[in-house]
């Protein structure tokens, strides 16, 4: 926990400790979803569906859409 950007309590649970890695994606999937919405909200993503290669300025790996980096269905069998 940090107060005005000082971390003043720090805990770790179930065998976590500060020097081992954690596994953020559930947390990463939530953020990108909530970014995601916001991005289609404001008109800057068409919809979930758009190809994701639209915004890359190299095309070379088949279409992912917002909905598979999220988790909604997976349109490829790499992880992303």
């Amino acid at each position: 926990m940090s107060w005005h950007g000082t971390l003043v309590l720090e805990r770790y649970y179930h065998g976590a400790q500060q020097t081992r890695l954690a596994n953020i994606k559930s947390v990463s999937k939530s953020l990108i979803s909530t970014l995601v919405g916001i991005a289609v909200d404001s008109g800057a993503i068409k919809s979930v569906t758009q190809p994701i290669r639209d915004f890359r300025r190299h095309r070379r790996r088949p279409p992912t859409t917002s909905a598979a980096i999220i988790g909604i269905r997976s349109t490829t069998s790499s992880n992303i």
